[in-house]
């Protein structure tokens, strides 16, 4: 029986670690025969084009992530960073909106999608969290389309094999009732009850030739669908008790850039063997990498100290090209500050990362340890994926 080949489109929507691990899948499916191409907001196209993936453009509004600490008080950006409570998070929540435009920028993208979908004849549509429920909604009189999730935390299924983030871990069948009580109590009062999802479901019901149901049924499709951990099961097994839907393929990380190369001074910096720092797209962090710059000085340690100033000035996250940026320099003895570089140039020449918890650079960071680097690059579980799609 020959293998199905497949017309997959990449409908990733965020910040630079939500978007770019669809350029590894685009290649990993491109290397298995298949065709492939990505559907991204405004301002990271040329990102995407630079690895030679096939890229279009959906709405015209980009994607934002606000800086809360300029229109919050800090007790308010401690309930909405912490609180499991659904009635607190709601009351700061739907006074200032959450931390991102999703409702102005993906009923647009949304409907880019359907007509790219309808033109070109996609077999698969790839989402990640920012997209998933959009996507699904595609399906509706297009019986063979199929939608794929993808994440790096399957945070909301419930097991006994951990407890949802915010509740102590019991083990067994304690977990599973706290999964149970997370979404039942604070993730599904937080959907219906929030004003920026209503707002979005508004904007949603104008797009026609998608489905605009907003009930529980929906959800439950939904979360039947085929759903892909993107992370080594050397690092963290899938539980048994997970529905066979939900399956982890293991690591993928983007491919070398081509044309890219670091400065001079960039590469003598690198000969102390610094600490690197890098909170991605996080905003508000000032404090924090002050912090940190200043420790490591105390210590002796030089800093690599990725932040695109420009960005964070403008309070622009969602716009970003891998081939522009300032070579970099050493702003001050032993801090070196480059708007950007590519991991798998870096971390293997670094003695430390300081990050936020991304994904993408902690698996990297790891991968780039030596003993670990064979479960970094262990990416044999992807032919799940493939097996997925072709049902």
């Amino acid at each position: 029986m020959a293998e199905t080949k497949l017309k997959v489109l990449v409908f990733f929507v965020g910040t630079r670690g939500d978007v770019m691990p669809g350029v590894a899948i685009c290649k990993a499916l491109e290397d298995r025969g298949h065709q492939a191409a990505m559907a991204v907001c405004p301002g990271v196209e040329d990102s995407v084009r630079a690895y030679g993936v096939r890229c279009f453009v959906v709405g015209r509004v980009p994607f934002t992530w606000r800086n809360d600490k300029k229109v919050m008080s800090p007790e308010e950006v401690g309930i909405l960073r912490r609180s499991m409570n659904a009635k607190e998070f709601l009351s700061v929540a739907n006074k200032h909106g959450v931390s991102w435009n999703l409702e102005e920028c993906l009923p647009e993208a949304l409907a880019g999608c359907r007509d790219l979908v309808d033109q070109e004849d996609y077999d698969v549509i790839l989402c990640n969290i920012c997209t998933q429920v959009a996507s699904h909604r595609l399906m509706k009189n297009r019986p063979n389309l199929k939608v794929i999730r993808t994440t790096f935390t399957f945070w909301n299924i419930a097991t006994s094999a951990w407890a949802p983030g915010g509740y102590e871990m019991s083990g067994g069948f304690m977990n599973k009732l706290k999964h149970l009580h997370f979404l039942f109590c604070v993730f599904m009062p937080f959907i219906f009850g929030s004003n920026i999802f209503k707002k979005e479901f508004e904007e949603l019901k104008k797009i026609t030739g998608i489905d605009h149901d907003v009930g529980l049924g929906f959800f439950k499709k939904l979360a039947e669908t085929p759903c892909l951990g993107l992370w080594s099961p050397n690092l963290q097994d899938r539980p048994a008790d997970f529905p066979q839907n939900m399956q982890v393929t293991g690591n993928l990380f983007l491919p070398q850039l081509p044309n890219w190369q670091p400065s001079g001074s960039m590469e003598a910096f690198l000969q102390q063997k610094p600490l690197l720092l890098s909170f991605g797209s996080m905003l508000g962090v000032e404090t924090l990498e002050e912090a940190f710059i200043q420790a490591a000085k105390r210590l002796g340690i030089s800093v690599l100290w990725i932040s695109d100033k420009k960005r964070k000035e403008q309070l622009i996250t969602s716009t970003f090209d891998f081939n522009g940026g300032e070579p970099g320099q050493e702003i001050e003895k032993g801090v070196f500050q480059v708007d950007y570089a590519p991991f798998d140039y870096l971390l293997p020449k670094v003695s430390l990362v300081v990050c936020h918890g991304g994904a993408g650079t902690v698996f990297r960071a790891i991968g780039s340890g030596g003993s670990c680097r064979k479960w970094a690059e262990d990416f044999g579980h992807f032919e799940v994926c493939l097996s997925l799609f072709a049902r």
